[in-house]
C-alpha cells in the first residue's frame, strides 16, 4: 500500500508460507505516517499523559477565570456576570456601601479560592477556614451565606452569582470549547489539521 512521498518502513505478513503466490507485503510510505505515529504516541502513550495534560492545562485556565468573574461579579453586584441584583434594604448598614460587604468574608473567601488537582482532575474550592467562617450577626457560615445569596431566603432576594458567572463563561460548552482548543492546537503542532 503506498500512500505518498519516500518510503519509511516494510513489513511483510506471510501467514502461508510455502505457497505459492501467498506472499502479503505492506510498504508505509510518506509523512502521513510520522503523523498518524505521532499523533498515536499523543494519545496513547503512558496512559494518554500528553492528551490529559493538555486537558488540564484547559481547565485550568477555565477555572482561573471563573475565579476572577466571581470576584468581578461579587464587586459589581451581580452586573459583570449579566445578572441585576435587587437592591438592599434600608437597614442594611456596609462600611462600603455595596451588598455583601459587611464583613468583607464572601470577597475574601472568592479571592482565597484554590484550584485543587488530583491525577489531572481539577476543582475550584474554598479554604475550609473561610468556608465554615461563622458570620457575627446571623452565625451562617460563609457557604450557607453564599448558598442563601444563590437562590434567596425568606428575607433575602436571590444574588446568584455562581450560575451567572458559569453561563457567561460559556458552561460546559465554554469548557468543552476550550478543551478542545487546546487538544486542536496540540495535534496542529503535530501536523494534523
Amino acid at each position: 500500500m503506498a500512500v505518498y512521498g519516500k518510503s519509511i518502513s516494510k513489513h511483510s505478513a506471510n501467514p502461508m508460507r510455502g505457497q505459492a503466490g501467498s506472499d502479503l507485503q505492506i510498504e508505509l510510505v510518506g509523512g502521513g505516517w510520522k503523523t498518524l505515529n505521532s499523533f498515536l504516541n499523543y494519545v496513547g502513550s503512558r496512559g494518554g499523559i500528553s492528551l490529559k495534560r493538555d486537558i488540564a492545562k484547559a481547565t485550568r485556565t477555565y477555572l482561573l477565570r471563573y475565579k476572577k468573574l466571581l470576584i468581578m461579579g461579587l464587586l459589581s453586584e451581580g452586573s459583570a456576570v449579566g445578572e441585576a441584583w435587587a437592591p438592599h434594604s434600608p437597614n442594611y448598614r456596609s462600611p462600603t456601601g455595596w451588598l455583601l460587604y459587611r464583613s468583607g468574608n464572601y470577597e475574601k473567601a472568592l479571592h482565597n479560592l484554590q484550584i485543587v488537582q488530583k491525577s489531572y482532575m481539577l476543582s475550584l474550592k474554598f479554604n475550609r477556614g473561610d468556608l465554615l467562617r461563622k458570620s457575627v450577626k446571623d452565625g451562617l457560615t460563609l457557604g450557607q451565606y453564599a448558598a442563601l445569596h444563590e437562590v434567596g431566603g425568606k428575607r433575602i432576594p436571590a444574588r446568584p452569582l455562581w450560575g451567572p458567572a458559569f453561563r457567561k463563561m460559556g458552561g460546559a460548552k465554554g469548557h468543552r470549547d476550550r478543551i478542545m482548543g487546546a487538544v486542536g492546537k496540540r495535534l496542529r503542532k503535530l501536523g494534523i489539521n
